[in-house]
């Protein structure tokens, strides 16, 4: 597990051989819209590249606009997507976009 950050952002993800898995980006909420979460998710693409993650996986709600415009902005493009992948038994469910960015070095 790498986690970069502080206590106004951070990042978390995982390394497994050449593949890296972003698995959660937290803000503050006084501290949003200041890209912070931008430079905690560049922080944490640099570690796992230093770690040997040649790319870099995530899955989005289908529906979270914010979430997506980041990851695009990123350089994140979507390569699949789980149907049906967010929500209760009996309530609408929202599919997963499946993303992913080459790592280069910084």
């Amino acid at each position: 597990m790498i986690i970069v950050g502080d206590g106004d952002a951070f990042a978390a993800g995982r390394v497994i051989l050449d593949e890296a898995e972003l698995l959660t980006i937290a803000v503050a909420p006084a501290k949003r819209r200041k890209g912070l979460a931008e430079h905690a998710l560049g922080q944490l693409e640099t570690a796992m590249h230093a770690r040997g993650a040649a790319r870099c996986f995530l899955e989005v709600a289908a529906d979270n606009t914010g979430a997506i415009a980041l990851y695009s902005k990123s350089g994140y493009t979507e390569s699949g997507r789980r149907r049906d992948y967010y929500g209760a038994k009996n309530v609408s469910k929202t599919d997963a976009l499946i993303m992913v960015k080459p790592l280069k070095a910084p």
